[in-house]
């Protein structure tokens, strides 16, 4: 025997466990490991990880550690599942113990593929379960493989399946001598069945009787991982074994079995008995793959799993502690540029900053003229430290948290903001924390890697595979390194109207994603610059359960909203008019127009409405393809619930859309977006009459911005009529393509001269 090769073998119930063969990895190949009870507290924080084998003696044990430890701590619980799952349901007293005790650690493994497969349904997208089988000591088995091997065959008796009915009739009428080793030390039934029987030895004697084994059986019906499988491998030695055990399907393919094709089997041993060329052939192919169980090969897949976990608070404090670029201003954090990108649509709101570092966002907003409240949570220490000695208003506040999906769920707060800059990409439970709060987001993520990242982001599609799918409401941008993420903040199809001193701002969401249309918001602003968003005011059902479009007027004491909807598919557009009644909208039962005529294909999207005289003319589009507005009239009537198209066929054709009309005297006039190839133009168009059947294109106008369209909102009252003003304002909802994402931005231009002059805008009012 070479127990040189095993000095610290000396209790043999230890080395049947894998957390002793772990220990012994870490030992090897990393710094220390050891495989101990732990009786005290504040032991358990030297270590950098703790390891623990879940069994149903030991449920409550997890939930110990993490109280010990705590949410913050560098130590990182670590916990594995070693039982099979076929036993599963014999051993825990109740399903949601199992996934409570989970719950507490900071990585969970299972040792074989169909464990893992079940606690990834059980756990779903909150965790990822990663499958690491168990170390062997290949290495040290590897001293025991024989040149010469005794006409035996050696069955591994499962101590879970106590079957020996199997083995014996798969092996009859093969020419081996036939040996039973046992795991337990109760009697085995029916032993005479086999040669020899061996129902309890220690663990160097157990190897030596199998190295000398010409062929080794482990048939078991059970998903398990087959750690026996492994060690006659190891020791040069080909094993027939069931096909639901993971190391046999890794190591011997060629002999994996049906647990119950008996037939099967007995070939295999005799084939194997007398063809040495083929038994020469797999033992090989066996013996090679076997190292892939190697305490080696083990510790790195352990470790890899360990580098996708986020780091601990003491990480960070040493990062804040030893960097200037953190203490001092954000001047020189190389983010000013980044958050000038978006402060505008946030400038408004009450912000919640999850990982708020060392305060120079917060710093950034005071000097941007900040009023409202911020909250900064972070759980370092040392960055926390940093923000207080900034010395900012009272109304910034910052406070020491752990963010999870849970806390992220229970932020609330009317006109209030989520922040997440730079954090995403630090923490496990990203996405989790992205779609967990109905309160609008922006987030920032990089291009590049960082040691503490878990993950980051080279090119735009791989921020839109990970999280556009799973959040609503959206929208995805790039600058420079990184790449703004905006929630619940791709307010498109906006108007806007001015009411004493206030300007209102009427919203609705999404652009291509038509499902994500659930409501009609509401803003206000004093200078149509900062905004202050009072959330939905009117939601879609029934035929408008998308609701988009809205366009507000007053008028003889009552407020007006006329706006577009439609059911869900998309297929049945119409237009729709609330009213503003005791405090809140209330909608018509049912639409008021949908354009009867063929061009229109029952699809009827409402834009600008003016009324002159005793009439309403609202221009509308026709969508006849998803996504594609192409064609535009203009109905008319002197009620609201009597529209009828002027003229049977469009007015405006070739891509022209989202139009608004509006009068100077006794002409009139519409903007009109032209959508021509993948470019725009805003075009101005003439006519003597409101119906402008008659109208000719007098002008033409590049879009403010290279790409996307504007479309054009006079802020006027419902006659639209600027003869009398020398101050043009037309607000423009801009919307800027990327693929599958667009974001919205709403600019102020005056006309000082003449009849309009398209110039640059002066002044961005929201992005």
């Amino acid at each position: 025997m070479a127990e040189e090769q095993f000095p610290n073998v000396k209790d043999d119930v230890a080395t049947l466990s894998g957390l002793w063969l772990w220990a012994k990895a870490f030992e090897k190949y990393g710094k220390k490991g050891e495989a101990r009870v732990i009786k005290m507290k504040g032991e358990i924080e030297k270590y950098d990880i703790v390891h623990l084998n879940l069994t149903p003696g030991n449920l409550a044990l997890p939930q110990v550690i993490r109280e010990e430890l705590g949410h913050s701590s560098d130590t990182k619980l670590i916990v594995n599942i070693d039982f099979e799952v076929d036993n599963w349901a014999k051993i825990w007293q109740h399903p949601t113990l199992l996934k409570n005790a989970m719950d507490c650690a900071d990585l969970v493994f299972h040792v074989e593929p169909m464990g893992v497969s079940m606690l990834q349904y059980i756990f779903g997208k909150t965790r990822k379960i990663y499958c690491i089988p168990h170390p062997v000591d290949v290495e040290g088995l590897d001293t025991l493989k024989r040149e010469e091997r005794e006409a035996s065959i050696v069955t591994v008796y499962h101590r879970h399946t106590p079957d020996i009915t199997i083995p014996y009739w798969a092996q009859m009428g093969v020419n081996l001598y036939k040996i039973l080793l046992g795991c337990s030390k109760d009697p085995i039934p029916s032993a005479p069945l086999f040669d020899r029987t061996t129902p309890y030895i220690k663990f160097l004697d157990a190897m030596e009787l199998m190295s000398k084994a010409k062929i080794g059986y482990h048939s078991h019906p059970g998903y398990c991982f087959g750690r026996a499988v492994v060690e006659f491998a190891s020791m040069a030695v080909p094993c027939i074994c069931s096909n639901t055990i993971e190391s046999c399907r890794r190591i011997y393919p060629e002999l994996a079995c049906n647990h119950f094709d008996i037939k099967k089997q007995n070939a295999l041993m005799k084939h194997l008995n007398k063809d040495d060329e083929k038994y020469i052939e797999i033992f090989t192919k066996g013996y090679e793959r076997a190292e892939y169980y190697s305490m080696k090969n083990s510790y790195k897949r352990l470790l890899e799993a360990l580098e996708d976990l986020e780091k601990g608070s003491g990480h960070y404090n040493s990062v804040y502690a030893m960097s200037n670029r953190y203490k001092g201003s954000y001047h020189a954090s190389g983010y000013e540029a980044l958050w000038n990108q978006f402060v505008n649509d946030i400038i408004g709101y009450n912000i919640v900053d999850i990982g708020c570092g060392t305060g120079q966002f917060a710093q950034f907003l005071r000097d941007k003229g900040y009023s409202m409240n911020y909250t900064g949570f972070d759980f370092s220490e040392e960055a926390l430290t940093i923000a207080n000695e900034r010395q900012l208003p009272r109304n910034f506040s910052f406070v020491k948290r752990k963010i999870t999906p849970s806390f992220v769920k229970k932020l609330s707060g009317q006109n209030t903001i989520i922040i997440a800059l730079e954090f995403l990409e630090h923490v496990n439970q990203d996405k989790e924390i992205l779609s967990a709060s109905s309160l609008p987001m922006v987030a920032t993520v990089p291009t590049f890697n960082d040691v503490a990242h878990v993950r980051y982001f080279p090119s735009y599609n791989d921020v839109t595979n990970r999280y556009k799918k799973g959040t609503k409401k959206l929208s995805i941008a790039e600058y420079g390194n990184y790449h703004i993420l905006k929630k619940e903040l791709s307010h498109t199809w906006c108007s806007v109207t001015k009411k004493d001193d206030t300007f209102e701002m009427f919203y609705s969401l999404g652009y291509w994603n038509i499902s994500e249309r659930e409501y009609i918001g509401y803003k206000t602003s004093n200078n149509g610059v900062v905004w202050e968003d009072h959330g939905p005011i009117l939601r879609g059902d029934d035929w408008d359960a998308c609701i988009w479009c809205p366009m507000v007027w007053d008028e003889e004491g009552t407020r007006h909203m006329v706006y577009s909807g439609s059911d869900k598919s998309y297929k049945h557009v119409q237009v729709g008019h609330a009213t503003f009644v005791h405090g809140e909208w209330i909608k018509d039962e049912n639409p008021i127009f949908n354009c009867p005529d063929e061009w229109a294909h029952n699809n009827t999207e409402s834009w600008g409405i003016m009324k002159h005289g005793n009439k309403y003319y609202l221009m509308f589009n026709t969508i006849y393809q998803r996504g594609n507005v192409r064609e535009c009239s203009i109905a008319s009537g002197t009620d609201l619930n009597d529209l009828k198209p002027v003229k049977k066929t469009p007015i405006w054709t070739g891509g022209r859309f989202c139009g608004f009309e509006f009068k100077r005297g006794d002409t009139f006039f519409a903007l009109m977006p032209h959508y021509v190839g993948t470019d725009f133009e805003i075009e101005l168009w003439k006519a003597t009459t409101p119906e402008m059947i008659d109208a000719t294109k007098i002008g033409v106008y590049l879009p403010v911005w290279d790409r996307g369209h504007d479309t054009p909102y006079i802020l006027s009252n419902i006659d639209r009529d600027v003869t009398d003003e020398k101050e043009l304002t037309i607000f423009y909802a801009h919307h800027q393509e990327h693929t599958d994402s667009w974001i919205t931005n709403l600019h102020i231009e005056r006309d000082i001269e003449g009849i309009l002059r398209i110039s640059p805008p002066l002044i961005p009012t929201y992005s």
